[in-house]
């Protein structure tokens, strides 16, 4: 077997560079040398990755690994409290390993638990969420992580970015930026997977192009846009998406949830929690994919989003829904809550607009400090906060609580099967 070292002894500096060895010269001061591990694989990760214990007690972080493996394990990276490794062998699989179903499976950047059945998929992402609630955010939940799963593990994504290089159709390869051809991909909706293998045959310009499953039309029978987004003149005519009862539109490019098995189930769950009243304040809100929905349930909607674009979308969508009560606002939600100016005291979350509740649906980093901050010291009576993300998720929820709020209910919907993704739900009031 062979060992895993780190780097070496290195020149300390000054009198705290390390104690001295038999040459004189400082030993460097690190982690212990490691040898290949055998270990038991007991969970998995929020990255993905398997997690076992060496027999220091260290965790040790796996990817490609499923709970119940035995496995022969390389350390890679040995830290003071955790060690990451790479397979050398699977010493005896798990209940849960299963066959993958992408050929490309290991070398893809976009999926990472193929190897693993779907129901542990579901089971392990409310445990990752859970744990993220409790250690990051010091939270007490009121009860067990309820997640929905995706009606189907395979072909449920209704979008996706195709990466060209020298005319290839693929993706990035995991952990890089460098580009694995593939002409197939098992997770794309089918009339999607066929788009694919058929741009893969045209020799395609280099770039990003865009396949998008959206309402059929005469141009597009099937629903299916294939979109070069480097090239203005392809772009074409923003993607129509059914999102409940409602129509919203996206430009090539633009951000919606990518899994439309799932479309009708988180509609349903946001408009649940966040209920009916006077006015809503909704931050983050895209194109609108909630604000049609919710727009029935209040008597004025204040919509606030940074791209102008999206706005667009939303005020199309709006007009012809023939819904009036929708106010849009192009703004950066950090600014838009905290309006002041120089000599005078911050005001209020949108004082003139005073909404008993607040939706938000940030990107993958959160609301941050600042936003939470603005919303501890506003009077809505209930937020209702939807994330990609749970370590953000839990970090933001934390910070609410320490201002005041309490979280009455959470919930996670697998809207990325054969990923860790997770998407989550949370309401919480005064």
């Amino acid at each position: 077997m062979s060992r895993w070292e780190p780097g070496g002894n290195r020149q300390g500096k000054g009198r705290s560079g390390g104690r001295r060895s038999g040459t004189g010269r400082p030993e460097a001061k690190g982690p212990p040398r490691v040898s290949d591990l055998t270990l038991d694989i007991q969970s998995l990760a929020n990255d993905g990755s398997g997690i076992g214990r060496a027999d220091d007690g260290r965790i040790v972080f796996v990817p490609g690994t499923a709970p119940g493996d035995r496995i022969l394990a390389r350390v890679v990276e040995a830290r003071r409290k955790l060690l990451r490794a790479e397979i050398i062998e699977v010493l005896e699989p798990g209940p849960d390993r299963t066959q993958p179903e992408c050929p490309a499976f290991g070398r893809c950047g976009g999926c990472s638990w193929q190897h693993i059945a779907y129901p542990a998929q579901v089971a392990a992402k409310a445990a990752i969420l859970d744990n993220a609630l409790r250690r990051i955010g010091g939270l007490d939940l009121p009860g067990p992580v309820v997640m929905t799963p995706s009606p189907q593990a395979y072909e449920y994504r209704g979008r996706a970015r195709i990466l060209v290089h020298r005319h290839r159709t693929g993706y990035r390869r995991a952990a890089s930026d460098d580009h694995i051809a593939v002409d197939q991909c098992p997770i794309l909706a089918r009339p999607l997977q066929q788009a694919l293998k058929q741009l893969a045959t045209t020799e395609p310009a280099d770039g990003e192009w865009e396949l998008a499953l959206g309402e059929a039309d005469a141009t597009h029978p099937e629903g299916v846009r294939v979109r070069h987004l480097g090239s203005p003149d392809q772009r074409g005519e923003p993607l129509t998406l059914r999102a409940g009862d409602q129509r919203i539109q996206v430009a090539a490019g633009g951000f919606a949830q990518a899994n439309p098995l799932l479309f009708d189930a988180l509609i349903s769950a946001v408009a649940d929690a966040v209920g009916r009243g006077n006015r809503l304040l909704e931050l983050y809100a895209g194109a609108g994919f909630f604000t049609l929905t919710l727009a029935s349930r209040f008597q004025h909607i204040l919509a606030v989003e940074s791209d102008a674009a999206a706005i667009a979308n939303l005020n199309h969508a709006a007009a012809a829904a023939g819904m009036a009560n929708i106010e849009t606002r192009v703004a950066d939600v950090e600014r838009f809550l905290m309006p002041e100016k120089p000599g005078h005291t911050k005001a209020p979350v949108a004082p003139q607009f005073a909404p008993e509740v607040v939706f938000m649906d940030p990107p993958r980093a959160g609301l941050g400090a600042q936003v939470t901050a603005r919303l501890c010291a506003s009077g809505p009576e209930r937020l209702v906060y939807l994330s990609c993300d749970p370590a953000t998720f839990a970090r933001d929820l934390g910070q609410l609580q320490e201002g005041g709020w309490t979280l009455q209910s959470v919930a996670g919907f697998d809207l990325f099967p054969q990923t860790p993704h997770i998407e989550a739900l949370a309401v919480m009031l005064r």
